[in-house]
């Protein structure tokens, strides 16, 4: 084999290894976003009311888990990192 013809072949596997690390990152990236995205959605409905009383001074991890403990959230993890 020719030495032209090795870099060619070594240019098509970097290639493909290239594409198939940039695919693997995109379907973890919408996977992960598709996730993320159920986690903030309340779990009774939007048509359901529910009050929740928030204290003056409430860090966002205390929101949260009030939110996720009322059935506001799915998710306080989630909704911090919002």
């Amino acid at each position: 084999m020719t030495s032209r013809g090795r870099r060619a072949r070594r240019r098509r596997r970097i290639l493909v290894a290239a594409v198939s690390v940039f695919a693997v990152v995109v379907v973890g990236g919408l996977a992960v976003f598709g996730w993320y995205r159920t986690q903030l959605r309340a779990g009774d409905g939007p048509d359901t009311r529910i009050v929740v009383e928030i204290p003056r001074g409430s860090s966002t991890a205390d929101i949260a888990g009030r939110l996720a403990d009322a059935g506001v959230i799915r998710n306080a993890t989630a909704f911090t990192w919002h």
